[in-house]
């Protein structure tokens, strides 16, 4: 677990992003990439070449490596985003993100990578299946 860290009211953002695919293939193929730039960005950190809270001016090996397989284009604050809590998980066509960071990049270059159609709202202020319950 991440300890959040700076100045400003970003924290508690509550934030979903659903990614809608053509296809529960190209779903899955996005989750299962967020979910691999979520681990070399966690390995990164593990072995001290990514910090939390603090943007890194190069790319690991192991980044460099997954973005060449991948044909994705990330910058280098983007890894550290994935270092935070979030959830994502795949129904059907959509992808379902939820985050309390405002911070999203990362998250929307995969999604937009494997061709999503993207929607981006703050669960305090919505209702509905992603939202806050309905009553």
């Amino acid at each position: 677990m991440k300890l959040w860290n700076g100045y400003g009211s970003e924290h508690s953002a509550n934030l979903v992003l659903i990614g809608e695919f053509e296809g529960v293939d190209k779903a899955e193929k996005a989750l299962q990439l967020l979910n691999e730039v979520a681990e070399v960005a966690q390995a990164d950190e593990a072995d001290g070449l990514l910090e939390a809270g603090k943007v890194s001016t190069r790319f690991s090996d192991r980044v460099l490596d997954l973005l060449t397989r991948a044909n994705l284009s990330l910058d280098y604050g983007d890894t550290e985003e994935l270092l935070y809590e979030f959830g994502a998980r795949r129904e059907g066509e959509k992808v379902i993100i939820t985050t309390e960071e405002l911070s999203l990049n990362a998250f929307m270059k995969v999604l937009l990578h494997g061709g999503a159609k993207i929607e981006v709202y703050s669960r305090h202020d919505h209702p509905g299946p992603y939202g806050r319950p309905t009553s």
